[in-house]
């Protein structure tokens, strides 16, 4: 036993390494100055903002992007020099920007004058670096000078629904006030609410600095608003209307926009969203100020995939508009909106009238022509020119088919009738035409459409039926035709075919470009008449006047000119016919250039780089330049990749060229671009340096469309000499990522013979240069063509080309390996990858020269041999990761590839998530740990936690070699770990190694096995010239069953060994099994006599004793024991078989397979069913059908495999099945037999109704048939669970809904099910009313109902009064406190929203007013004053007058105060007439006699003093007054 000290290597262990790759190439999310931003487009736009017919303002607008994946701030300013160079102005905005987001900016500038200006635009980060820039120069523009719209300060409040929050409901309702485009903060907006009865308070605010205000989750329903500034109402809000349906989930929105960029805010835009789509069938109307009907139409304007409403150069002035879900449909929205008015005049035009004439031009019955006509009017009473465009779409193919436009001049509402020119269909169909009026501004007015049938006249001696013609075949060569031996000219030739079987005209187009920019160069055309598929070939020839490479489209039309065919010659290097060359030597250099990289695939890292730039000269001339680019390894200095472009440069001309390119793995990569003159000359140079780039996700596609995909260009070379190299550089006309495939077949050219096939996978992109290589080596020395195919992703071919005629000198080796003498890498540990604290991750990786093997693949299984995991690197493709195990003990094992060479296994225990670390892992790799990166060195760490962390020394490692000679593991090394728990060997040999650990503690011992596979030589032999190459020409595996019990415990392996000696070479060829956990099992060795050339096949067989999982390496060596060549495979040896149960019923069969192994882990089986029909005339059975099911089964209970097959005709059948094993073993089968007599399923015809109501008994029946005229039992499930057994059902639904009724139809053999959908339409309820209509002020009247309706619905009654009080419930009493005719509401609504309501009219009589009081003296005296008393009252709120006639000739007194008095002048008895008057004419009057007493029977009586006192009283009186007189 010996020790080799443990030591740290000069680099960072394997492991680690890997760490330190994968998160090198991380990109961080923090912005710093190294991050590069950039323009991704910029442009500039004129307008003409007065309409004066002169720009006057430019927009400049700009998509800015960044490399970091963050917000990153930056800074655009626009320095605007006049034409003598001066600075005039500045302008500049701030942004943030991210990483892929997609922005469009804009800055606009106008002039004080009239100038030519030019803009330079500069991008600053936050940083103040200059990080872009560009220019637009010589621009035109004028000062206003027009009529722009008037200052306008009216504020729009504008309403959407939508959903604003991320709950993705429709239910928030946004009030946006703005004036134009600017937000009006400050707008109070209230918002109301109508509960079923009124309308009530729901919420308010004020818009915030975005003019914006909102109110989130509204409740399903209706809702007003109005919006003030300051306390004063806006113009017309108080009308506003919105409706929240979230059952529907709704967002709509009326508003105002500058939607034709004209700047002037007058064009009104609707629409409608249900969910995440746009209706089309939303209906919108316009009114004016006036209430005049404006506009109205549908959100059909299509505008990208969306449906809106929109009305453009709406003429100045307030508007109203209402939005419905459909025309007659339910309102959404109504309110009010303003337009600012149009920077032009803009008067309507209409189609008044128009109509069609079709034309039966061959007698048959069927339209072969039209004319339309129609009149046009317009608004303006003058005459304007207008234009009508009409297209025509075919309804069957959905193509377009024809179209015209006409222009014509009409004045005010005159009857004007013009007509299209006839038009007629090329092929027979319904056809739509759309026909489209236009102002002479080009502003959309209106338009009309319909569909006809039309057919196409055969006949028609100007028949201009479509037939298809295309081209069957077509090739080129290139010619001398100036005798320098160099070939100026191509020459096309091309067999054009025709599906008509008749002469057909046709016209070809060779059109020529220059293949490095895409620029036209010339055409060619010629014309030719074709027969039906005759074979005839053209030829079309073209002289280069340049030697450069061409790129040429050939395009086939039919004699109408519709185009039917092309292809594309691409690359095709022509010479000048005079030779090439240019003046003498001028300088060329790059005016500029850059390069930049981002993501094209969308996956978050870099991986296209874009180089631009602009090459220039001093020649005042056309000089070709050539550009080279070389793409380097930055680590590895390898050349990678390259291409060499070839332009045409004038003097100082602004050119703009580019060239794309991604790598096909990740890593960092260095830049060379030179450019050349035609002589060849270095000019100029560039570099970009350290470049991270990832390779593209893999994808494809770009929707539906077939794309074509084409090699580009194409070469080969051979290095070494046994071998070709075959580049190619694939293009696709699609803008995205296309999958394709590319396939080489091998033949050989002296046979013809097909010799082998390579294949490979690549992702592309239009316009993108790639350059992808597939290597092929020959195993004899011989001629060989290689034919190139180029597939789709969908497995379409698409390109082809071949390489003839290519001697390659073979070594014998052929094929290539899984090395090169420099072995693999390869490595497995349990550690913390994932950063959360627990070591329960599993890494792994495989690295082949220097790179991480992206195909690799790894297994994991838990300790009772479960596979837990299993795949390729999942890492961005550099390692495998397999996250968050549970705790206990794992088995793992490492492969070059899937099914390919066993390179690592072992155990290892992962923690969990506990932090207790009580096992001791060891875990290997085999690495580069010295300067000769050469994959011979073998590391172990051992470590009871983490590997940084919690390393663990004194751990003993014992090593074990497999001797190949003895078939023995044979003591090769001791470790001990050291304090970092690492132990190394160092330039081991070729082999098979295995280990185990025994930690200090005695704990678990850990075990594995590695393969090193440097210095193997394992490309074949070598060494001197004696030393001839042996190799496998073909090989084959297979298990054989050898026992009655499927116990398949014996593999053969066959082998066709060759050389490339013609001698006898003595070989020997060794087999050995190894099992699951890499332990040998078995051994079996053969030697042979093989000769060059020679076919020989030669077998070992190995056996197993149990079932399991082997893994099996096979090598040869020469008589010299060189190991020349191997392979290896893995094979389940187990035993599988199945229960069967055969079953029939009726026409059909049913086959039930229980599959069962004795392997205790997952095996793959296939199953096949073969059906047979028994053939009486040939005495024999004839194929009928097949069936194939697959399922991955162990020893356990598995899934049945079920095979379901029904006859279509009857007969004798045999049914096989076969079960087959993961590796095509055919592992059980079975055989029935069955006489099927046909039996036909019944037929259900229509249910006899879609929608009935609720509560309504109705007959349901269905029409069934049956062929065999059966007796036939039918079956009702109602949809609510009761089952009816009739052939029709009387049934009523109790309730309303949506039902699926299934309808069972049995013809005692076989059951026939149909589903119907039924509609139960909810019924309102009915009621009853009782009242009387007739009452008196005061009076309370009694209200009762009675209401019904079927028995699940709850029915509430609601009666509403005049004074607005609502009582619910069957029974209300309303108190009249006036006379007058009243309406009365009485509502019944059930649960589901059915209402019925009647309103009843009650008359209510007015009644007069009823003296309460009525107070008169007894008797009186003339000249007495009498008091009066009188009080009435009424049943209603009237108010009472008095009319008292006291009947004495005096005027009646009228008063609202009953309390009067009076003096009767004479005496005498009179009759009191008193009249108490209510508001409504109510009156009741009473009389009272008052005798009054003269004052002469006063004095008689001696009631009153003597009339000579009163008289000497009285002059008493008249000597005062006339004293008074006096004085």
């Amino acid at each position: 036993m010996y020790l080799i000290d443990s030591k740290i290597g000069k680099q960072v262990l394997a492991w680690a390494l890997v760490f330190t790759l994968v998160l090198s190439i991380i990109p961080t999310a923090i912005s710093d100055e190294s991050d590069d931003e950039w323009f991704w487009d910029i442009e500039s736009d004129l307008y003409d903002l007065d309409s004066d017919g002169s720009d006057d303002t430019i927009e400049i607008g700009y998509d800015p992007d960044t490399t970091c994946e963050c917000d990153i701030d930056i800074t655009v300013y626009i320095d605007i020099y006049d034409e003598d160079g001066d600075n005039i102005d500045s302008i500049y905005e701030e942004y943030t920007i991210n990483n892929g987001y997609s922005d469009w900016l804009t800055q606009d500038w106008t002039p004080d004058y009239n100038g030519t200006f030019d803009f330079y635009v500069e991008m600053y980060d936050e940083w103040d670096n200059l990080e872009d820039n560009w220019s637009v120069t010589d621009v035109e523009l004028s000062a206003m000078t027009g009529s722009p719209p008037a200052s306008d300060d009216t504020i729009n409040v504008e309403n959407i629904v939508w959903a604003e929050d991320d709950d993705e409901v429709n239910n928030d309702i946004v009030f946006a006030a703005r004036n134009e485009d600017d937000g009006i903060d400050n707008i109070e907006i209230s918002v109301e609410f109508f509960n079923g009865l009124t309308w009530v308070y729901y919420a308010n605010g004020s818009t915030g600095n975005d003019g914006e205000y909102t109110v989130k989750n509204a409740s399903s329903g209706e809702y007003r608003w109005t919006a003030s500034d300051n306390g004063t109402d806006l113009e017309e809000e108080t009308v506003s209307y919105t409706e929240v349906d979230t059952v529907n989930n709704l967002s709509h929105q009326m508003i105002v926009e500058d939607w034709d960029n004209a700047g002037d805010y007058d064009d009104f835009l609707g629409v409608i969203f249900e969910d995440d789509d746009t209706k089309d069938d939303g209906y919108v109307e316009i009114y004016d100020a006036d209430g005049e009907l404006y506009d109205s139409g549908n959100t059909d304007y299509d505008y990208y995939g969306y449906d809106i409403y929109l009305l453009d150069d709406v003429e100045k002035g307030n508007y109203t508009f209402n939005l419905y879900y459909e025309e007659d449909g339910e309102l959404l929205q109504s309110g009010w909106l303003h337009s600012y008015g149009s920077t032009s005049t803009n008067y309507d035009e209409w189609f008044e009238d128009w109509e069609y004439e079709t034309e039966d031009t061959n007698g048959d019955g069927e339209a072969n022509s039209i004319v339309v006509k129609y009149d046009p009017n317009t608004e303006c009473n003058c005459t304007t020119s207008i234009e009508v465009d009409f297209s025509v779409y075919n309804n069957d193919t959905g193509g377009y088919s024809g179209g015209d436009y006409f222009d014509h001049n009409i004045t005010g509402t005159e009857v004007d009738s013009f007509e299209t020119d006839e038009w007629s269909p090329s092929k027979n169909g319904n056809y739509t035409f759309e026909f489209y009026l236009y102002d002479e501004d080009y502003n959309y007015e209106d338009h009309f459409n319909f569909t006809v049938y039309l057919e196409c006249d055969e006949d028609s001696n100007d028949s201009d039926c479509d037939n298809d013609e295309w081209f069957e075949d077509w090739d080129y060569e290139t010619e001398d035709n100036d005798g320098d031996n160099l070939d100026d000219t191509i020459a096309i030739s091309y067999n054009p075919d025709t599906d008509c079987d008749c002469e057909v005209g046709i016209n070809i187009y060779v059109d020529v470009y220059e293949n490095s920019t895409g620029d036209w160069v010339d055409s060619e055309y010629d014309s030719h008449t074709i027969n039906g598929t005759e074979e005839e070939y053209f030829e079309q020839s073209w002289t280069s006047r340049d030697s450069q490479s061409y790129d040429f489209l050939v395009e086939l039309y039919d004699d109408d000119w519709t185009f039917e065919d092309s292809f594309w010659i691409y690359g095709v290097y022509l010479y000048q016919t005079s030779g090439a060359g240019g003046p003498g030597d001028e300088d060329e250099w790059f005016d500029w250039i850059d390069a930049y990289t981002y993501d094209a695939d969308d996956d978050g890292y870099d991986d296209t780089a874009e180089i631009e730039y602009d090459p220039d000269t001093t020649c005042e001339c056309d000089i070709n330049i050539t550009l080279v680019i070389d793409v380097y390894d930055n680590e590895t200095g390898y050349w990678v990749n390259g291409t060499e472009e070839d332009y045409t440069i004038y003097s100082d001309d602004n050119d703009y060229w580019y060239q794309s390119w991604s790598p096909e793995y990740n890593g960092t990569f260095d830049f060379e671009i030179k450019l050349y003159d035609e002589d060849n000359n270095l000019e100029d140079e560039e570099e970009y340096l350290g470049i991270e780039l990832h390779a593209r996700s893999s994808g494809g596609g770009g929707g539906d469309g077939d794309y074509d995909e084409w090699f580009y260009s194409w070469d080969y070379d051979i290095d070494p000499s046994d071998t070709i190299i075959i580049g190619y550089d694939p293009d696709t006309d699609c803008d995205c990522n296309v999958t394709i495939y590319v396939y080489v077949d091998v033949y050989d050219n002296a046979t013809g013979d097909y010799v082998d096939t390579i294949a490979d996978e690549h992702d592309i992109n239009n316009g993108y240069s790639d350059w992808f290589e597939q290597e092929w080596t020959a195993y004899e020395n011989g001629s060989y063509d290689f034919a190139v195919y180029l597939y789709d992703e969908d497995w379409n071919e698409e390109d082809l080309f071949w390489i003839y005629d290519v001697y390659l000198s073979s070594d014998g080796g052929g094929g290539g390996g899984t090395g090169d003498g420099n072995g693999l890498g390869h490595m497995g540990s349990i550690d913390n990858f994932d950063d959360d604290d627990y070591v329960n991750d599993y890494i792994g990786g495989v690295l082949e020269d220097d790179e991480y093997k992206e195909d690799a693949y790894f297994e994991i299984y838990d300790e009772d041999n479960n596979l837990v995991d299993s795949g390729n690197p999942n890492y961005y493709g550099m390692i495998f990761v397999s996250s968050n195990l549970t705790e206990g003990w794992y088995y793992h094992e490492i492969y070059y590839e899937e099914d390919g060479e066993f390179l690592q296994a072992g155990l290892f225990y992962s923690y969990g998530n506990s932090s207790d670390f009580t096992v001791v892992n060891v875990d290997n790799a085999v690495v580069d740990d010295d300067e000769y990166a050469v994959y011979d060195d073998v590391g172990f760490v051992a470590h009871q936690g983490m590997i940084e962390r919690d390393p663990v020394a004194d751990v003993e490692i014992e090593i074990y070699k497999y001797n190949e000679t003895t078939g023995d593991w044979e003591y090769h090394a001791s470790l001990v770990t050291n304090e970092s728990g690492e132990a190394w060997l160092y330039n081991q040999d070729c082999g098979h190694y295995e280990w185990n650990s025994n930690p200090p503690d005695n704990g678990p011992e850990d075990e594995g096995y590695y393969q090193v596979l440097a210095h193997c030589n394992i490309s074949g032999g070598g060494g001197d010239d004696e030393d001839y190459d042996e190799w496998f020409y073909e090989i084959y595996y297979g298990a054989v069953d050898e026992n009655d019990e499927h116990q398949w415990n014996k593999v053969i392996i066959g082998y066709d060994p060759d050389t490339d000696c013609d001698c006898e070479m003595d070989i020997y060829v060794e087999a050995i099994i190894w099992d699951e956990n890499g332990d040998y099992v078995d051994y079996s060795g053969e030697n042979h006599t093989i000769n060059n050339g020679y076919s020989d096949w030669f077998e070992i067989g190995l056996e197993v004793d149990e079932p399991g999982k082997y893994w099996f390496t096979v090598d040869l060596y020469d008589d010299n024991w060189t190991h020349e060549d191997s392979f290896n495979f893995t094979l389940i040896m187990s035993d599988e078989w199945f229960i069967d149960q055969f079953s029939q019923d009726g026409d059909s069969v049913r086959i039930n397979l229980d599959p069962q192994t004795n392997y205790d882990g997952e095996i793959g089986t296939e199953y096949y069913l073969d059906v047979l029909r028994f053939n009486e005339s040939n005495d024999d059975w004839d194929y009928i059908d097949e069936d194939i099911a697959d399922a991955v089964i162990t020893s356990s209970d598995n899934e049945d495999i079920n095979f379901e097959w029904t006859a279509e005709e009857e007969g004798t059948y045999l049914f096989a099945v076969y079960m087959f094993d993961e590796h095509g073993n055919m592992e059980d089968m079975a055989e029935f037999e069955a006489e099927i007599v046909l039996n036909h399923a019944p037929e259900i015809g229509d249910l006899n109704t879609d929608r009935v109501f609720e509560g309504q008994m109705f007959n349901f029946e269905v029409d069934a048939f049956d062929a065999d005229d059966d007796d036939l039992e039918y079956s009702w499930d109602m949809g609510n669970g009761n089952i009816i057994e009739d052939d029709s059902v009387r049934y009523g639904y109790p309730d309303d809904g949506i039902y699926t009724i299934i309808v069972s139809v049995s013809d005692g053999m076989t059951t026939t099910t149909k589903e119907f959908e039924l509609v139960v339409e909810n019924v309102a309820p009915t009621l009853q009313v009782s009242y009387d209509d007739f009452g008196q002020e005061g009076q309370t009247l009694s209200f009762n109902s009675q209401a019904s309706d079927v028995s699940e619905d709850t029915v509430t009654v609601t009666w509403s009064f005049p004074d607005g009080t609502q009582i619910e419930g069957n029974f209300g009493q309303y108190q009249f406190t006036d006379d007058g005719e009243f309406l009365i509401g009485v509502t019944a609504e059930d649960e589901d929203g059915g209402r019925t309501s009647e309103s009843l009219l009650i008359n209510i009589e007015n009644v007069a007013p009823t003296f309460t009081e009525f107070k008169i003296p007894s008797e009186a005296q003339e000249g007495e004053a009498l008091d009066f008393t009188f009080e009435a009252t009424d049943p209603g709120d009237d108010t009472i007058v008095f009319t008292i006639d006291f009947g004495d000739g005096t005027a009646p007194m009228i008063t609202q105060d009953g309390n009067v008095s009076h003096k009767f002048a004479e005496g005498d008895t009179f009759t009191l007439v008193v009249c108490a008057k209510d508001e409504d004419g109510g009156e009741n009057c009473r009389e009272q006699i008052l005798p009054v007493s003269i004052l002469e029977q006063l004095e008689d009586e001696g009631l009153l003093p003597g009339f000579n006192l009163l008289l000497a009283i009285s002059a008493l009186g008249v000597v005062g007054i006339l004293r008074r007189r006096t004085h």
